[in-house]
């Protein structure tokens, strides 16, 4: 049985929506530095993004059907994602870093033989873009970025639960998405 939209929500959205909440209560008065601080998280968490929309493009020859479809929608996402972190960091005054070639990327990727293997690394980063956002979101000053960020794990999570689903494993296996599993 497929997770509805709602069920993938619930999962993903509680643990982002608290992760997201904060206050500037106690972080640095300068504005510069907290703009500097926004602006080295998102820069760390847009190449990781750069390197997940590389590796679909390198992962959809190798899928049919329902699962190249799939991939090629979170594909299509993934970039949405990568065009709202340059923004987010052109908001706060700082020019997005110069990104890696597909090659450079293609570097440190695994060998995919089969969609089987294409499958593996695409719950891998899923994993590591969750991880990352759950890590960096209290640490974003910015309450617009905070935002952005929180509503990005929560689809990077349904990206994860739906990926988990196409390789027959449990979609939904822990109360909290934490990318850690």
């Amino acid at each position: 049985m497929r997770p509805t939209r709602r069920q993938l929500l619930a999962s993903a959205g509680g643990a982002a929506a608290l992760a997201a909440c904060g206050s500037d209560k106690g972080r640095g008065r300068d504005p510069g530095s907290r703009r500097f601080s926004d602006a080295f998280t998102l820069a760390e968490v847009l190449q990781l993004e750069r390197a997940v929309v590389a590796a679909y493009g390198d992962g959809l020859p190798l899928l049919k059907g329902g699962q190249l479809r799939l991939a090629r929608t979170i594909a299509e996402q993934e970039r949405a994602h990568v065009r709202a972190l340059e923004r987010g960091m052109r908001s706060i005054g700082f020019p997005p870093p110069l990104a890696k070639t597909r090659e450079e990327h293609r570097r440190s990727f695994p060998r995919l033989a089969d969609g089987a293997d294409a499958l593996r690394f695409a719950v891998d980063l899923e994993q590591r873009l969750v991880r990352l956002y759950m890590d960096f979101l209290p640490r974003l000053y910015e309450p617009r970025l905070r935002r952005l960020a929180a509503e990005t794990v929560a689809c990077e999570a349904e990206h994860l639960s739906l990926l988990l689903l196409e390789r027959g494993r449990d979609p939904v296996p822990e109360a909290f998405v934490t990318g850690t599993s």
